[in-house]
């Protein structure tokens, strides 16, 4: 038990050591011990991220992260797009992160769009082996147009990837029951490459 209090420069020695540790219960210990002693700790965003990892691992480890890319071949006069839908019956949660790139030079779209794509429906990959199938539906598919209600419109040269949230990665959606996410390309007669990263989770 400590009988005087300890020297500032000894608290924040020990705060800048639990930063350092790749555990969410050590950013919270953290956090708990700042606010006890009226220290403000000042934003990391290097820890914010490992939470974020730490937070996908667990669920890729209790089998409800998964994971879907397509190639969206190039179709004469069509435009190429790959969807991932939470279908209406669901009681879970899609979280999502996703990346994309294109054959050729122009711009990539994220958009919202609930109703399902009337292309081919392929699953996604359960990231613990022999774990269950995926909820969400991956669905790509070539329409003459569009379809949606964009969020984000990045321009991309060809053969290059975007990735949203930077290196790192970040979180784009949450889907619930009945919704859906598409990432397309505004180039008709284009190829398109995505990938989605995501968790189900109870709601």
């Amino acid at each position: 038990m400590l009988t005087q209090p300890l020297p500032q420069t000894t608290i924040r020695q020990l705060l800048d050591e639990l930063a350092s540790l790749e555990l969410r219960d050590a950013k919270q210990l953290r956090d708990a011990i700042a606010t006890s002693l009226g220290l403000v700790v000042e934003f990391n965003l290097a820890a914010a991220l490992q939470v974020t990892r730490d937070e996908w691992w667990d669920h890729v480890r209790t089998g409800r992260g998964f994971a879907g890319s397509r190639t969206v071949a190039a179709a004469a006069a069509q435009f190429p797009m790959l969807q991932l839908r939470n279908p209406s019956s669901d009681t879970r949660l899609l979280v999502v992160l996703a990346h994309a790139g294109l054959s050729v030079n122009g711009q990539i779209l994220l958009s919202a769009h609930d109703a399902a794509l009337a292309g081919l429906n392929v699953a996604g990959v359960n990231l613990r082996q022999g774990g269950a199938a995926s909820v969400g539906d991956l669905i790509q598919d070539v329409p003459a147009g569009l379809v949606g209600t964009a969020i984000d419109r990045v321009d991309v040269l060809a053969r290059t990837h975007h990735r949203w949230g930077g290196v790192q990665g970040a979180l784009i959606a949450e889907l619930p029951p009945g919704e859906g996410i598409v990432v397309q390309g505004n180039v008709a007669a284009s190829t398109l490459n995505v990938g989605f990263f995501w968790a189900e989770v109870p709601l």
